[in-house]
């Protein structure tokens, strides 16, 4: 076939079964003729063409149609466990935020062990995961800790206990 000629649906056909029917053999020798040849790695833009049309699509909004449109085209695709994996990483921050009522209902249900009962102006502090001793608010804050990464826990830990046995600490 000539450049330029187009081909007729019987050639697009044999043409296209002679390729996807490919023997071992000849695939063999198709990749061993292909071997330390570099492959085409696609169009590289300049950071000056990258700039132009980074700056060319601010402002840009997708309508809600095409939104939709593209929802639904995704809908039903498989995610990879790799995928999910990666996605979730991407995602994590260090733990997971809870603020407001949110988080004190999950703590209740939690099933922490008080050691002391809860008074006016205390506040819980969790010298681990599961205990929770009632301080003043002043000392739980007075020092900076945090009970999921360990930083300044032996600190505070150790005046908390201190101050629940009455060892010599008045707050």
């Amino acid at each position: 076939m000539n450049k330029g000629q187009h081909a007729s649906l019987e050639t697009r056909a044999l043409m296209s079964a002679s390729a996807s029917n490919r023997s071992p053999e000849s695939r063999a020798r198709a990749s061993a003729q292909m071997m330390g040849h570099a492959t085409w790695t696609g169009k590289h833009h300049t950071i000056e063409s990258r700039d132009k049309m980074s700056v060319a699509k601010m402002g840009h909004e997708t309508s809600i149609a095409t939104r939709e449109r593209m929802s639904v085209s995704h809908k039903g695709i498989p995610v990879s466990a790799e995928t999910r994996a990666r996605l979730s990483l991407a995602v994590w921050r260090g733990g997971k935020k809870e603020t407001g009522r949110r988080s004190h209902a999950k703590r209740r249900g939690l099933g922490y062990v008080y050691l002391n009962s809860p008074f006016p102006g205390s506040e819980g502090h969790h010298i681990n995961r599961i205990y929770v001793i009632h301080v003043p608010k002043a000392l739980n804050q007075g020092i900076s800790h945090d009970v999921w990464t360990g930083r300044g826990m032996e600190k505070i830990n150790a005046l908390a206990i201190q101050w629940l046995t009455g060892d010599g600490f008045s707050c």
